[in-house]
Parts: structure tokens; sequence; C-alpha cells
């Protein structure tokens, strides 16, 4: 089964704490599970990490999974959330290439849906950095 990603912008009430970004990850329903299951590993932070330059690292902080419904909206969508939460829109959509757990933390590659190239991230304790491609693979994804 292929795994998806999404980043949202959350923008939560006055006086809730300031907006983010969150990273998804997880896996999309079977049928077997309701889509309402939080089991989408996420993290939140101060950057869209889609925007990151190869080099580059933003902070993150793991929080509780997200429900799995996030991951089949559509980039440009607007979900009013129930107070203090805010709203939240969904910035990007992708497909995760690859995920493995490293030693130096969690090692993802993802193509997101408005990119032509995959990228390919490193998620430690407290960030994620945006790293190079393993050299035994290409460049972009064909369609």
């Amino acid at each position: 089964m292929r795994q998806l990603a999404a980043i949202l912008h959350h923008r939560p009430d006055p006086g809730a704490g300031p907006h983010h970004f969150d990273l998804l990850v997880g896996v999309p329903a079977d049928g077997r599970q309701t889509r309402d299951l939080r089991d989408v590993r996420t993290w939140r932070s101060d950057r869209r990490p889609d925007e990151l330059a190869l080099g580059d690292a933003a902070r993150v902080d793991p929080i509780d999974p997200h429900r799995r419904w996030w991951l089949t909206r559509t980039v440009g969508e607007h979900v009013v959330l129930r107070e203090p939460l805010g709203e939240a829109s969904v910035l990007e959509s992708g497909r995760v290439r690859s995920i493995q757990e490293t030693p130096a933390g969690l090692k993802l590659e993802v193509q997101w849906s408005q990119q032509d190239d995959s990228v390919v991230y490193l998620v430690e304790d407290e960030s994620i950095r945006r790293i190079p491609q393993s050299p035994d693979r290409p460049a972009s994804v064909s369609p």
C-alpha cells in the first residue's frame, strides 16, 4: 500500500498559539479502517518543509497523530476546526517514495504534487533537514 504525505497550514484561534505548519506522513485507509483513525505521524514546524532548500533545516516537534482523513484532502482545501483549534488549509500533498529509520533519524523521500523532483528529508529529534538524494536514485520521477 502506498504512503501519502500532506502539509497543512494551521491557524489556531486568537490566544490559542501561533500559526504553524503540520507535516503528515501516513498510510491511506484500506477500506477496513475508518478514515477518522488518528494514526498519521505528524510534526509541527515553524517553516514549510516543502520550501526548504537543500541543506536548510527547520525546527519540528512531534505531535499527536492526525486523522488519516487529512491525507485525502485536496491542495487548497480549507477546513474550519472546532474552537480553539481555528482553521487549517492543505498546502501540499504528496506520495512517500521511501521511508527509513536510520541512526540519525527518519529518512523520508517525498514526491510533492506541485514539484517535479522528489525531495529527501532527515527528521531528527527537533529538526527536519532537506538532504541530498542518494546517488542511486533518479533526481526526478516519471509520471
